[in-house]
């Protein structure tokens, strides 16, 4: 393992884009609110950068100044009762200096990443990616949600090469606050692996854990699983081994 932050690098995010089409991991859906069908609710300004579908020509002076015109800002609708569907996804990818450098070696963890990104926005969700080594020393890259594949792959393919720890209040805070799937792929030698466990374990969130590898910090995570059913391990030892994952597979879910 390395120490500090690391150096990042980018290993060919085409290269692992293109691997990862290849693979269509099984997702399963949820209950949720959210109707999926977006509405004009509110007014912002318009900039230059912005698309013109959504402007408002009656509430804008019948001008097209930046500033001056309107747009629509657009929120997701409510139904009554439940509706499944597929909820967005947090990307949780270990590049530590344990971790294989995806320039140089196939990385099972950027391909893994990258199949389970492909296969939310397959089902029209949208992604968010947290790329750690030493998060607590600045080691650490986070995108926001985002649909955009090519900026996914970018952070996907970003190797710190550094020590391992998460910084678990900044992580944690975005699931919480998004209520989205969390998919942590890693070798499970994070520093602070059972501070990490132990907060996983008391989110609502469903945890998609996947450890590259046979090691120890993988047999604590499994065990610690048994008794938290929003959380589910899988072990890659080989590119054989992805197809196999099931995104989103809680059991007290897949018993109802």
């Amino acid at each position: 393992m390395g120490h500090g932050a690391g150096s990042p690098v980018d290993a060919n995010r085409l290269y692992y884009m293109k691997l990862a089409e290849n693979y269509a991991l099984p997702l399963r859906k949820k209950d949720m609110k959210g109707s999926g069908y977006l509405h004009p609710h509110s007014h912002r300004p318009w900039e230059v950068c912005q698309p013109f579908q959504d402007l408002d020509p009656w509430c804008s002076f019948g001008k097209y100044l930046p500033g001056i015109t309107q747009v629509w800002e657009r929120r997701e609708g409510q139904i009554y009762g439940k509706k499944e569907k597929t909820p967005n996804c947090l990307v949780i990818i270990d590049s530590s200096g344990s971790m294989v450098d995806p320039r140089t070696h196939l990385s099972y963890a950027v391909l893994g990443g990258g199949c389970a990104a492909d296969t939310y926005l397959r089902h029209d969700a949208t992604v968010a990616v947290y790329n750690f080594s030493d998060a607590l020393a600045g080691g650490r890259e986070h995108l926001p949600f985002t649909r955009s594949r090519s900026l996914i792959y970018k952070v996907l393919c970003r190797y710190f090469g550094g020590g391992t720890a998460l910084d678990l209040d900044e992580v944690t805070g975005v699931a919480e606050e998004s209520e989205a799937d969390i998919f942590l792929i890693t070798d499970m030698q994070i520093t602070n692996l059972d501070q990490t466990i132990s907060r996983f374990s008391r989110l609502q969130n469903r945890v998609t854990a996947v450890h590259v590898g046979k090691k120890s910090g993988a047999l604590r995570f499994i065990k610690a699983s048994v008794k938290n059913p929003n959380i589910s391990v899988f072990g890659i030892n080989s590119s054989n081994d992805i197809p196999r994952i099931v995104l989103g597979s809680v059991r007290n879910y897949l018993a109802a």
